[in-house]
């Protein structure tokens, strides 16, 4: 049996950002009013830590997008939910 090359290659990662303008348009033809005070709020950050979110995302979410696209996957191909210790 032949054995398979390992396909290793280094990404280049560029910078990204949370395109929260276009989340928040999104909400509101569902019918549901967004604004960045709330987004925010349900993220978990600041407004100062939302508006640096909107402008550059950190080095993982870099990282994950430049893997995703070059193997061609979806965010829900790697990133799982873990399960619930009770």
């Amino acid at each position: 049996m032949a054995q398979k090359k390992e396909a290793t290659e280094k990404l280049e990662i560029k910078d990204v950002f949370f395109d929260f303008d276009n989340v928040m348009a999104i909400a509101l033809k569902r019918g549901v009013l967004k604004t960045e005070k709330s987004i925010a709020q349900e993220i978990g950050y600041s407004n100062d830590g939302y508006k640096k979110l909107n402008r550059k995302a950190p080095q993982a979410v870099a990282t994950l997008v430049a893997f995703l696209k070059a193997n061609d996957l979806k965010l829900e191909d790697v990133i799982k939910e873990c399960e619930s210790k009770k």
